[in-house]
């Protein structure tokens, strides 16, 4: 019979914990070295007002498709806040939501606040209508509102002379 010699070389995984707030929604374990798989990332949070933006390890972005894993580690999902367009004055407030710097130019008619027996004539920076709301309107970080003036009654509110044409022929 002949010796047989087996070694053994025993390689210590490391422990990655995704946490979203202080709750663990996965945890996986991976070789010293090895970048995360997309199978092995958890699902991206969906909290209701707030955008998923990374994984962070402490303070430092983890970048999943080019980080590797040398150590136990827990990353946090980073979560920012949505903000909102808050339009204001009719039977019902419109709100728009997006992410920091994504734009929004001027509602169509379908999106424009509605209010019963009046007619729509413009945007406002202004609870007294005097500044002109301009469009597009690029979200920053924290809401905005933007105030809808009315006139009363139905009106056909014309900007140019092509609208007046139309208007004066329809009447």
């Amino acid at each position: 019979t002949a010796d047989v010699t087996a070694s053994a070389v025993f390689t210590q995984l490391k422990k990655v914990e995704f946490k979203v707030g202080e709750e663990v929604v996965k945890t996986v374990y991976v070789r010293p070295g090895a970048a995360l798989s997309a199978e092995q990332l958890p699902e991206e949070p969906d909290m209701g007002g707030y955008s998923f933006s990374g994984w962070y390890n402490g303070d430092q972005f983890f970048d999943t498709d080019e980080n590797t894993v040398s150590a136990d580690m827990t990353l946090y999902a980073n979560l920012v806040r949505r903000p909102s367009l808050i339009i204001a004055g009719g039977d019902e407030d419109v709100v728009f939501t997006g992410k920091p710097d994504d734009v929004r130019s001027e509602p169509s008619s379908y999106w424009q606040p509605k209010k019963e027996g009046w007619t729509f004539y413009g945007y406002y920076a202004d609870e007294d209508y005097q500044t002109p709301f301009g469009w597009p309107y690029v979200f920053g970080t924290e809401d905005k509102t933007v105030y809808a003036k009315f006139i009363e009654g139905e009106w056909a509110i014309v900007k140019d002379a092509a609208g007046f044409k139309a208007a004066a022929s329809a009447s």
